[in-house]
């Protein structure tokens, strides 16, 4: 039988008492998972649907239940279509369902479900019981679950995790650089224009249409956060960290392919192999980045956005955010994937270009995440490269 904590026991029984419809909020890397796979174990007689929304963990999920249940569920997605008491499926291979009764229902990382295409398996479908687990539930557009019903029953945050020993401790360090000659022009000249256009739009979606006004707003934004990302002094500074902590395992994220991919041919020219994981990959080369930083094999795996939340990897001890947004989720589920690291103690670093809107986009990343025992900024000198 699966042994549950403290906390969880106490959340399976919030699930229990809510008439087994609710969302459990709880922090990346904290063990949600398990209040899942207790419930699974609990009622062997039931059918089970769960839902998530990549790959990765499409197979986690699929390891976790051969370990901690003793059978293969049936998969969904990614090339199968099987069936079975117990189903795992990604989100955009079933959600076209409609008209279908499902006894018990695990939507996994539950922020994902309500968008316009997601929520229609909700909707089209009949639910009995149905479990959230995310670590964050609050979405940008304010979208929630109370149209079905599941409100949020038990929540452990990421302070309460490192307070119970589940997570550890970790430390944050803003590194910050100068934009070159040439950066810092073309970053001026966007930022005058966002200055200028945008409190004109403020509160509209200016990515709807519009005018020549709001498209030339939209244009300077992505111009803007272009220059802030190739910047080229950013990757100096994040190859001096990797050489740094090269016994560390390491996970990078970016925003941009053609920022990772700068990164990557940098160590490859200094021999550092390191695992590459992006959108563009095809599922098996997703499969074998990911399962090659899992066995140790690389220490080091590159992450476009694709992996700010789902990978699962015990003993990653460094984290480096080379540019994110703004947003709280981001920060918390990118923090999340280094809080079990095996000497605990974590180091998450922050590197942002100086004097432009990073300095206040890492100052909110920061509020999103109370659990810090330090935070550290520092600014470092690289050589010009214009």
């Amino acid at each position: 039988m699966i042994e549950l904590k403290d906390w969880q026991k106490k959340a399976g029984m919030a699930f229990d008492t809510s008439g087994k419809r609710g969302i459990v909020e709880a922090a990346t890397g904290s063990g949600k998972t398990f209040i899942a796979l207790r419930y699974i174990e609990k009622y062997p007689d039931e059918d089970f649907t769960i839902l998530v929304p990549t790959i990765v963990l499409l197979g986690q999920w699929k390891e976790r239940i051969e370990k901690y249940l003793g059978f293969s569920p049936a998969l969904v997605g990614d090339g199968n279509h099987e069936s079975g008491r117990v189903v795992v499926a990604i989100v955009n291979s079933i959600r076209e369902l409609s008209g279908r009764s499902f006894q018990n229902l695990i939507l996994d990382e539950c922020h994902h479900y309500l968008s316009d295409e997601n929520v229609k398996f909700l909707c089209n479908n009949q639910f009995s019981n149905i479990m959230g687990l995310s670590a964050t539930v609050k979405r940008s557009d304010n979208r929630n679950y109370e149209p079905f019903g599941l409100p949020i029953i038990f929540q452990y945050t990421q302070s309460d995790g490192i307070k119970a020993g589940d997570l550890c401790e970790f430390d944050i360090i803003n590194v910050g650089v100068k934009l070159t000659e040439l950066e810092r022009r073309s970053y001026d000249k966007h930022d005058e224009i966002v200055k200028a256009l945008y409190p004109k739009y403020a509160g509209q979606n200016i990515y709807a249409g519009g005018n020549f006004e709001m498209m030339r707003l939209r244009m300077a934004i992505g111009y803007r956060k272009k220059v802030l990302i190739n910047a080229v002094n950013k990757n100096v500074v994040v190859l001096d960290i990797i050489e740094k902590h090269k016994d560390s395992k390491i996970i990078f994220f970016t925003e941009l392919i053609s920022a990772a991919t700068k990164i990557s041919k940098a160590l490859d020219k200094l021999g550092i192999r390191h695992a590459f994981y992006h959108s563009k990959l095809t599922a098996d080369q997703k499969r074998a980045a990911v399962q090659l930083y899992k066995d140790g094999v690389y220490k080091i795996i590159i992450s476009v956005r694709a992996l700010d939340e789902g990978l699962d990897v015990a003993e990653t001890d460094v984290g480096i955010i080379h540019s994110g947004n703004r947003t709280a989720k981001q920060a918390i589920q990118r923090t999340g994937r280094i809080l079990r690291a095996k000497d605990g103690r974590a180091l998450l670093y922050q590197v942002y270009c100086l004097d432009t809107m990073e300095t206040n986009e890492i100052k909110i990343r920061i509020k999103a995440l109370p659990g810090a025992r330090k935070i550290e900024w520092v600014s470092k000198e690289v050589e010009n490269h214009d």
